[in-house]
């Protein structure tokens, strides 16, 4: 029998042309898989923890518990999780530019993953 998971819940609330904010709530064992943005920064604000942003070029793992915060740029490949595949919820401010979502499945982001 197939396992069928909750869908990620998330709240728009803000957006305008070139900015937008959003809230998810992950529950356990749900992540936003590996992607990244052309333009646009991604600003973290952790609201309920912990929670991690795994990040590539360069590889690095960041911890943030509620009301930290943290910053990943353009271009860069990043995956968004509950710590030990635990519940989080968090904030992020996304901008400025076009926002997009590109899925990033290259190999070293598959091995990263593989490492939880």
């Amino acid at each position: 029998m197939a396992e069928t998971r909750a869908a990620i819940r998330m709240d728009v609330v803000a957006s305008v042309d070139d900015l937008r904010v959003v809230v998810l709530d992950l529950d356990e064992g749900q992540r936003v898989p590996w992607h990244h943005h052309s333009e646009i920064t991604d600003h973290f604000i952790c609201m309920a923890g912990p929670m991690t942003i795994s990040m590539r070029d360069p590889v690095d793992v960041v911890r943030l518990e509620a009301g930290d915060s943290w910053t990943v740029a353009p271009k860069r490949p990043h995956e968004v999780m509950g710590e030990n595949g635990r519940a989080c919820k968090f904030a992020i401010v996304q901008g400025v530019g076009v926002y997009d979502y590109v899925r990033d499945d290259s190999p070293l982001s598959k091995e990263m993953g593989k490492e939880r």
